[in-house]
Formats: structure tokens, sequence, C-alpha cells
């Protein structure tokens, strides 16, 4: 097959043992168009026959899909298997996932890799601080870790944008790397969640992000005390926090930036009994949580003792959005008009503080068979009680609004 050098397309090929289809075998065949896959790569003994099918001397390529077997045994040379990817000196993304066994990851030497995504792979434990970078200056963009139960600690290059961690277990450390010190901090986007055994956080290096524009640190619940301490990055722009072993109550004043335009909340166990905004620090009790007057967008979670919001709204003068979702002791919010939209779920009408008498009329109260929903309603309040059956996915007209389920 290799003098197939006329070929322009190859959909996909398999690896064989003994005297079948070799990686190499695509050498000659400069002329390759489209999307190629390559299947069996665990059959290369030689990581020097990957570098032989020169794939990325073909211009015409537009994808390129590598995989590996699912079955791991004895017959698998690990070592090999990890200076393949190595081979191809110009790949610029990597995805590994559902590898059970793999335990350390080394992938430094691809100075190209721009994008690097790893699911599931539960007994992970190293990646190296020097992926994709080591001598040379990283180019990394974008990274995500999510189900890897074993990974302690991640440094992040310098040069990463976006950086997604979810679900992993024993993750106790974020940091930035220190190497290239004088490159600039390029992270713009972080979120961080269900990372139960997390304690550190960029320590002493949140305020030198000065590209960060969205934080999201959600459900980890052994976050050091100190944090959140009111050292934020200068530029934020959306924050979504909540569930941390620090109690919202005990929070105080946070100094959030002026930047500050949405902010979400997640009140779980926050012993948070009312709002009230930052100017208004000196006069509010501990259980109350301080406001940045800057919000245009506001959503608060799961408040349990949280009986009403509508006082601190008339304060936040920028605001444009409000969604109160699960706050069942709530008694009253303000009223939608022409600038504030307002959007309040609960889970059941029985559970809710909410009286449709109230205001003369004026609130609409509508029972949804629905988990997750949104309402956009410009004229008039409308709540949301959302039961545990399945909506049917579609649009209809409410009181003059738009229900999206």
């Amino acid at each position: 097959m290799g003098g197939l050098t006329s070929l322009q397309t190859l959909s996909k090929v398999i690896i064989e043992k003994g005297s079948g289809f070799k990686v190499s075998d695509l050498k000659d065949m400069s002329n390759l168009q489209g999307d190629l896959i390559i299947d069996g790569l665990d059959e290369v003994t030689d990581p020097q026959q990957a570098m032989d099918a020169n794939l990325m001397g073909k211009k015409g390529l537009v994808s390129l899909e590598m995989y590996w077997t699912y079955s791991f045994d004895d017959s698998r040379n690990s070592i090999l298997e990890y200076e393949v990817p190595s081979s191809f000196e110009k790949l610029t993304q990597l995805t590994i996932e559902d590898c059970p066994n793999l335990v350390e990851l080394s992938i430094g030497l691809i100075s190209t890799l721009e994008y690097l995504f790893i699911y599931n792979c539960k007994k992970l434990v190293s990646i190296g601080e020097n992926v994709g970078s080591s001598n040379r200056k990283s180019v990394l963009r974008e990274v995500r870790f999510s189900g890897c139960d074993s990974l302690e600690s991640y440094i992040c290059a310098n040069t990463v944008e976006k950086l997604w961690i979810e679900d992993c277990d024993t993750m106790t450390s974020v940091s930035m790397s220190t190497t290239f010190k004088e490159l600039p901090l390029s992270l713009r986007s972080l979120e961080v969640d269900y990372c139960k055994n997390l304690k550190s956080l960029f320590h002493e290096q949140l305020q030198s992000l000065t590209s960060l524009e969205k934080m999201m640190i959600i459900s980890c619940e052994n976050m050091n005390d100190s944090f959140p301490s009111g050292l934020w990055p200068p530029n934020l722009r959306k924050l979504i926090i909540g569930e941390l072993k620090k109690p919202m109550s005990e929070w105080g004043l946070q100094n959030c930036p002026t930047s500050l335009v949405e902010l979400s909340l997640h009140g779980d166990d926050s012993g948070i009994t009312s709002f009230a905004t930052e100017g208004d620090a000196t006069n509010t009790a501990s259980t109350s949580f301080l406001l940045p007057p800057s919000l245009t967008s506001l959503y608060i979670w799961n408040f349990n003792d949280v009986e009403s919001i509508s006082e601190v709204v008339k304060h936040l003068t920028h605001l444009q959005e409000l969604d109160i979702w699960k706050c069942p002791n709530i008694k009253d919010v303000p009223q939608s008009n022409s600038s504030l939209t307002v959007n309040v779920c609960v889970l059941s009408k029985t559970n809710s503080q909410l009286d449709p008498n109230s205001t003369d009329g004026a609130l609409t109260f509508i029972l949804l068979d629905a988990l997750f929903v949104t309402m956009e309603l410009k004229l008039s309040n409308t709540y949301l009680y959302c039961a545990n059956s399945p909506w049917k996915y579609g649009k209809e007209s409410v009181n003059g609004g738009t229900l999206i389920a």
C-alpha cells in the first residue's frame, strides 16, 4: 500500500503486527487530503516509524485522529508509547480519555502543544511541570482535567489562557509556573469545581493574574481557611463561588475589583441570612453577605435562611438581571421592569414563602415540570416552581414572556 504515492483520500488505517500495515507506509503519500484516522498505534514498536510517516508534511490533511487500544496487558511497551506522540513534532492538541492504567504522562518534548485535555484517567499521578515547556517556552493555551482521581497538583504554564479542573478528588494545589518569569501571565478563564481536597489555588498569585476575567471555584470543601481573603485578580469580571471550607458568614469585606459585573453565589451551609452592599459594611451583621455595587448580574443559589433581597437591590444601581434559585424562605423580591429582569425558581410550591396575593396579582406563579429552566420576562415577575419530572423541550408563550426549557 505504501506504493500508492498519488493517493488523495484515505479515511482510516489500522496498524498491524508482523507484515501488516505499518505507520511508516504513509511516508510517500504526500497528497493525502481531508481527514485521517490511525488506529492501533500501540503496535508501533519504534517511534522512528511515526517520524518516517511525515504526517505533518502532508499539507492537505485537515484532521488527524490517533487511537491506542483499550486493552492494557503486559504485551504493551509503555515507554515506547510515551514517545510516539512526541514523534509528531507539530502536534497542537492532545486528548487522553479513559486510560485506567495511565500513571505518568511524559510529553514535555511536544513544544508545539496548545491544547491538553485529560478525562477519566483514574491512576494518573503526574504530568510533569515541564509539559509543553521543558527548555523551550510553552505555547499551551488551554488545559482541562476531569475525573483524574490520583492527580495531586498541577503547575500551570504562564501561556495558558483557559484552565478547567473538575472532579479531581486528590488534587491539593494549583499554582503558576516559575519558569520563564519574564513571560506575562495569560490566564483569562479559571474553573475549578468538585475537587474536595483542594487546599491551595494560586496561593499569593491571584493578584498577579491581571488577564483573568472569569473565575469559578465551587464545592472545594477543604480549601485553605485563608481563602477568600479579599485579594482578587484586578480585572476580574465574572465570579462563581461557594461551598468552600470557610463559610460565607466569615468572609467579611472582600474588596472586589470594580471590574466585577457578574456574581454567582452558591450558599449551601453558608450561614448567610441577608444581603447588603459593601458600603454598609460597618452597619451589618456578620451573617449578611456584602455585595459589590458594580454588579450588573447577580445569581444566588441555595440560601435557605435568606428571607428578603428587595432592599439591597435598590442600592445595586447597575443591576440588570437577578436570578434566585432554591431559596425556599425568601418572601419578597423586587419587581421586574424595563431595566431589571428577575427570575425565581424553587423546587415546589409548598416550600415557597412567596405569596401570590401579596401584590394584588402583580406576581405570576407557574408550576413547571422541569429541573432547570430559564424565564425571560421584562414586564412582570414570574416565579418558577420546578418539580422533578422531565420537561418537554421547546418554547411556549407565558403571560407575554418567553419560556425556554
